[in-house]
């Protein structure tokens, strides 16, 4: 290509280049005039532009004030658009803090909840450990409470076999102790109806036998037994109406009431029923009637049982009733209340059994006497009511009138001799018919719920004093059985 041709073509391009920049410096950068000879290139171009914009000019269709405005409205868009941009920016950037706080959050948590779930896992697995720990101690405590049962089961077993075998001998020995107390017994019962017996004419040895009395345990002074015979409750027939206390032989020299006794006993042997429940005994002083020739009216202590019972200041009223009668011999109280075998036994009779009626057969006065409540029966056969009194120790001013215990005394008319057949029999049945309506009396069974408390008082009734001593020594001496009566006093229980 020529040298001439070349620089006459650059030549025009700076020329348009130079046009270009004067018409954006007098448009303004960016006005759509310059924007338009850009877009085209070329000096064609900005010729066509100038010459379209110079007609325009001409025809009034471009003014400046469009230009201005044009302007205007370019820079409010541009700063919209950076505005928008700016907001977009910020809200990106808000969108993004956000979304990194709660990514963060987010992270948080799942590091929570994983520890959570650490901690969780670590707890579950310490209590898993710890149960197999209290399951092992506990199989193991099991192991060796059953190990220690079973030891003890062991032990048990042959404490039971050492038991049973110390039980077996124990009840061998007991009841070769109660074969041989019995044995004994039985030799008792039988020396006895032999002593009795031999002394009463009324009395074989063998129908006291046939009686099959009980030894009764109690002794006598000087040994002797005490015997006893009881005919039970028929409850296979019907219930009993009360129970009796009978006995005889108090006194020792009183025979037939030893031997009354024994011919009541003959009746209810054939025709006990079960109407009472009975405790006989015939002799409680055997002492006094089978030991000494002759009899004697006291025991071997030469003690008087029927003064020696528990009643209202004892030890002053038995000085006083004892002195009135010269000291007989025959009256002695003894030293204390229940101080002899035979009445201390009687008086736990008493205590024991809990009869409704007593009925306690003496001689020779040849009457009927009552203590404690209901009415007394008006006679037993040809024996009628005439009342002794109450005598300081007698059973019937202790079980009558203190422990409120009916007390039937039967007299019979001689000591020595034995009534007929006939008033024995008059006097057995006038008693059952006395007894059908007259027991239990309700005074006597609510007074035995106080009978301990009765018993207590009575017996610890106060020892004499020298001044009252003296004051009894002092007084008459009288000699007449009756003038020793006192007045009842039932003793006052608070």
């Amino acid at each position: 290509m020529p040298t001439q041709f070349v620089s006459t073509r650059s030549f025009s391009f700076s020329l348009c280049l130079i046009s270009i920049c004067m018409l954006m410096s007098s448009c303004g950068v960016g006005s759509p005039l310059a924007n338009k000879a850009i877009n085209k290139g070329g000096e064609g171009s900005i010729a066509e532009i100038r010459k379209t914009e110079a007609d325009k000019s001409e025809s009034g269709e471009i003014e400046s004030g469009e230009i201005e405005s044009e302007k205007a409205k370019a820079e409010k868009a541009k700063a919209e658009k950076a505005k928008a941009e700016k907001a977009k920016a910020e809200k990106a950037k808000a969108e993004k803090a956000k979304a990194e706080k709660a990514k963060a959050e987010k992270a948080k948590a799942e590091k929570a909840k994983a520890e959570k779930a650490e901690a969780e896992k670590a707890e579950a697995e310490k209590a898993e450990a710890e149960k197999a720990e209290a399951e092992k101690a506990e199989a193991e405590k099991a192991e060796a409470e059953k190990a220690e049962a079973e030891k003890a089961e062991a032990e048990k077993v042959e404490a039971g076999k050492v038991e049973a075998g110390k039980a077996k001998a124990e009840k061998a020995e007991v009841d070769k102790t109660e074969a041989s107390k019995a044995e004994e017994g039985q030799k008792l019962v039988a020396e006895e109806c032999t002593r009795i017996g031999n002394k009463l004419s009324s009395v074989t040895v063998n129908s006291c036998l046939d009686s099959q009395f009980s030894d009764s345990g109690a002794r006598s002074v000087k040994g002797q037994a005490i015997l006893i015979k009881e005919y039970p409750p028929l409850l296979e027939k019907r219930k009993p109406i009360g129970r009796v206390l009978l006995l005889g032989g108090t006194h020792g020299d009183e025979y037939s009431s030893v031997s009354v006794v024994f011919k009541w006993m003959q009746t209810l042997d054939k025709y006990h029923s079960g109407l009472f429940h009975w405790h006989v005994l015939p002799l409680l002083n055997p002492d006094g009637l089978l030991l000494s020739s002759p009899a004697v009216r006291l025991n071997a202590h030469g003690v008087d049982l029927n003064r020696n019972m528990p009643t209202p200041d004892w030890y002053k009223k038995t000085a006083i009733y004892w002195h009135e009668t010269g000291k007989d011999p025959r009256r002695y109280p003894g030293t204390a209340p229940l101080s002899e075998p035979e009445s201390s036994w009687l008086y736990e009779e008493i205590r024991t059994f809990k009869p409704d009626v007593i009925i306690s057969v003496h001689a020779p006065y040849g009457l009927l006497d009552f203590d404690g409540p209901p009415d007394a029966p008006n006679k037993i056969g040809q024996l009628h009511l005439k009342l002794l009194g109450a005598y300081p120790g007698s059973l019937g001013n202790s079980a009558g009138n203190q422990h409120h215990i009916p007390v039937i005394t039967v007299e019979l008319p001689s000591a020595g001799a034995m009534p007929s057949q006939d008033e024995i029999s008059s006097m057995w049945m006038d008693l059952v018919g006395w007894l059908r309506h007259n027991i239990p009396n309700p005074v006597t069974v609510d007074a035995y719920p106080e009978f301990e408390q009765i018993s207590e008082a009575l017996l610890a009734s106060p020892r004499l004093t020298k001044q009252e001593v003296a004051e009894i020594e002092a007084m008459p001496i009288t000699g007449n059985r009756q003038s020793s009566v006192v007045s009842v006093n039932s003793l006052d229980i608070d």
